[in-house]
């Protein structure tokens, strides 16, 4: 397939892929989130214990954000990185991580667990500046890419997406029968293939005064409206899951200051988000906007990780959580616990 751009198509700002080394070359990632009614850090506490061990599955790096869901709980969200998928096998097949995972929980507590694993010639990390410091970021090089700020620019940047293998038939999301989820640990089954999974990265300390205040009141507002509506419309969007996090340091602040974690059911369905609905044509015109009023050099950082991921390679996991949480409301599961 050929790009939509002739390679004599100039962008009007710069925008700068991330190219992982040969070394890495898979995108391998999970979340895993202690869903609270008030703060409980015991069991966060035990989680990131058993993540920043040495030996046998230790992360690259962890980062982490809160997210406070439409059902009223509080989600401490730990995002760990690993070089390789057989390392984050490793972490998950630990006895210690299966007892604190697999354990059945109880009361206002519950903890879940989603994983994945991709080559990243399906993946897009794409960020507004190169010096950036989350995700895969810190173990990347970041080029200048030619292709961005036009609609359908992420299909020319990656190649499986380009070649049409990163696609997958939209079957439409169908709401399960309700089912018991406290006191059980839930695992997701009949995942499908080319599942596609976003996280989205927003910055703004680093811009003036002027740039933050323009940020918050013309944008952030506008990019919240567009989330909130995923999050509450899964079923027109094809959207499984849209959290909208905090992003708070951990050992080392990513210079990142909010986010976004969210499921597609295809890369076609975040096609059709991006490129069609009224809410994220929007944002678009914000952002050229926000460009145009700062000269296309603004210290604002936009930047995302969009990675499709083979049938396999995803694994949720949900121990005593309410039954909105992740992809419990949308697909069969089986109780493991």
């Amino acid at each position: 397939m050929q790009r939509s751009k002739p390679n004599t198509y100039t962008p009007p700002y710069p925008a700068f892929q991330q190219l992982q080394p040969s070394t890495q070359p898979d995108f391998v990632m999970a979340m895993l989130g202690v869903q609270t009614k008030t703060a409980e850090w015991t069991l966060f506490s035990n989680l990131l214990d058993c993540l920043e061990q040495t030996g046998a599955g230790q992360p690259l790096h962890i980062e982490y954000g809160q997210q406070d869901d439409a059902q009223g709980f509080q989600n401490d969200i730990l995002m760990p990185y690993w070089r390789t998928r057989e390392d984050m096998e490793d972490f998950f097949g630990r006895n210690d991580v299966i007892r604190l995972l697999k354990t059945p929980l109880t009361g206002t507590v519950g903890l879940w667990a989603e994983q994945l694993a991709a080559p990243t010639t399906a993946l897009d990390a794409n960020n507004a500046r190169p010096d950036v410091d989350y995700g895969i970021a810190r173990y990347s090089e970041p080029k200048e890419e030619q292709y961005h700020a036009y609609m359908g620019s992420m299909r020319d940047r990656v190649p499986d997406f380009l070649a049409g293998t990163s696609d997958a038939e939209p079957l439409g999301l169908t709401r399960q029968a309700k089912r018991q989820t406290h006191g059980a640990v839930l695992e997701i089954t009949d995942l499908p293939h080319n599942l596609c999974f976003i996280r989205g990265a927003f910055a703004w300390q680093e811009a003036g005064q002027e740039e933050q205040e323009a940020y918050l009141e013309k944008m952030w507002p506008v990019y919240r409206d567009g989330a909130e509506y995923l999050r509450d419309n899964p079923i027109e969007s094809g959207c499984i899951s849209m959290r909208m996090i905090e992003e708070k340091p951990l050992h080392q602040n990513t210079g990142i200051q909010s986010g976004i974690l969210g499921w597609f059911l295809t890369l076609t369905e975040l096609e059709r988000w991006t490129r069609s609905h009224p809410r994220h044509l929007a944002i678009m015109k914000t952002i050229m906007a926000y460009m145009k009023e700062f000269a296309f050099k603004p210290k604002l950082h936009l930047g995302h990780e969009v990675v499709v991921v083979p049938q396999g390679q995803a694994k949720m996991v949900y121990n005593n959580c309410h039954e909105d949480t992740g992809f419990l409301p949308f697909f069969p599961s089986q109780v493991i616990g």
